[in-house]
């Protein structure tokens, strides 16, 4: 049996951040983890923040319902670089919507 990996992340919900380490399988996707997950899951070592970034909650542990995460992600993944539609060669493409 293979043994959980802890992985830190970053959650947004509507009304709050979440940030902890959740258990993850070596070579799991982060997609399958929340996709498997039951009604809540578990997020240790948690610091919850409002939207503006006022710490709300630090605990050792935090069940969070699956149904209220509109995003979650690797905390480690650097954010990329900025580029404008420019620069990506989509300026005379259109709307993109």
């Amino acid at each position: 049996m293979l043994d959980a990996e802890t992985t830190k992340v970053v959650i947004l919900t509507r009304s709050f951040k979440v940030q902890g380490f959740i258990a993850l399988l070596p070579g799991a996707r982060l997609t399958d983890f929340v996709t498997d997950s039951k009604s809540f899951f578990a997020v240790t070592d948690a610091e919850v923040q409002d939207h503006a970034g006022n710490p709300l909650i630090k605990t050792k542990f935090l069940n969070v319902n699956r149904e209220q995460v509109e995003v979650i992600l690797p905390a480690a993944v650097p954010a990329p670089p900025e580029q404008s539609i420019a620069d990506l060669g989509l300026a005379d493409r259109g709307s993109l919507m």
